[in-house]
């Protein structure tokens, strides 16, 4: 499964990413955002697999997911 995160140019000149769960995080530069949305998509969807639900839906999974089965694009 891939999991994108979109980054933009505000009109203020900070790069804005949104992760694939919805958070929002800015930076000074692209890579910034990006990887301060990655942090945060990772550590949602650990507490997502910690509290036995879907990582990407948020729902009660019966099957176990592991998060080396994410793979994130820029």
């Amino acid at each position: 499964m891939k999991l994108s995160v979109q980054v933009e140019r505000e009109v203020d000149g900070r790069w804005i990413a949104i992760d694939p769960v919805g958070a929002l995080a800015y930076g000074a530069t692209k890579a910034e955002a990006g990887r301060k949305a990655t942090a945060i998509t990772l550590e949602v969807l650990a507490d997502r697999l910690k509290a036995g639900e879907s990582a990407v839906t948020g729902r009660k999974t019966r099957k176990p997911a592991t998060l080396s089965e994410l793979t994130f694009v820029a």
